[in-house]
């Protein structure tokens, strides 16, 4: 039998059918006819493994917290949901002092706008468990936890307003970047799991992430310009003070000679 390396080396030469990160559509793709022997004898192998091996039950798709026995797609889709359900919460405490640290009126409108629309996030999960039978509660999402302190940390910072506005805006779209992975991956697996009405859910925020997203980026093009002729302003009425105050130096020394 040829070597483990030998077959997943040759995997090399197969079909790639991942879906990218923002998961869409899985495709049913036939393998080719020459991979069929290939994809036996990683069958044959994995199933020799198996039997060698100890038995686990367990499966901790999230590094970090306890241990959680996943067994099917199905409840993978629910923890999937829950991580979504408190990285949703999370934001919805947060944005507030976001908004509150806006210098710019069409920055803290836009998170304020979303901060609604997250309420509205956390609804349709709610509506999304309780179709699955499922409790409405979520799990820690450390991924969401390390942006918001992140964001936190670049608020702590003394900066100019331009400048804070466009640090802001990094941030926002940093967790919206995000979500829009989240909920493309869960939206893929309800079509699976033949969830329409869930999918159809999943999907409208999925569309009112990117919106957001592209809000934010068009911001951004006039905040980051802004940010920059401010800085450009700063040291240029710094340069004349500087020069005063080496003139009126000079000047003392002279007196002094």
């Amino acid at each position: 039998m040829r070597s483990v390396w030998n077959i997943f080396g040759s995997l090399r030469k197969l079909p790639s059918t991942d879906p990218p990160l923002e998961q869409g559509p899985v495709r049913n793709v036939e393998p080719a006819p020459a991979s069929r022997h290939w994809l036996h004898s990683i069958s044959f192998f994995a199933t020799r493994t198996a039997a060698l091996s100890p038995p686990s039950k367990v499966s901790n798709f999230f590094p970090g917290r306890n241990a959680v026995e996943i067994n099917s797609l199905r409840e993978l889709y629910v923890e999937h949901l829950r991580d979504l359900y408190d990285a949703e919460n999370q934001l919805i405490k947060a944005l507030p002092r976001m908004a509150k640290e806006a210098t710019s009126d069409q920055l803290r409108q836009g998170i304020e706008e979303h901060l609604e629309q997250t309420r509205g996030h956390a609804e349709r999960l709610e509506e999304i468990f309780e179709q699955l039978g499922e409790k409405a509660k979520g799990k820690k999402c450390k991924g969401m936890q390390g942006l918001i302190e992140e964001g936190k940390e670049t608020l702590d910072e003394g900066m100019e307003e331009d400048t804070k506005d466009a640090a802001i805006i990094a941030a926002a779209q940093r967790v919206e970047h995000y979500e829009i992975s989240g909920y493309g991956t869960a939206r893929t697996y309800a079509n699976l799991l033949g969830q329409e009405e869930a999918a159809g859910l999943l999907e409208e925020t999925l569309e009112e992430e990117k919106e957001t997203d592209q809000k934010l980026t068009q911001l951004a093009e006039e905040i980051n310009v802004e940010a920059v002729e401010e800085e450009e302003q700063a040291e240029e009425e710094a340069t004349p003070s500087r020069a005063r105050s080496s003139s009126a130096g000079s000047r003392g020394r002279r007196r002094v000679a």
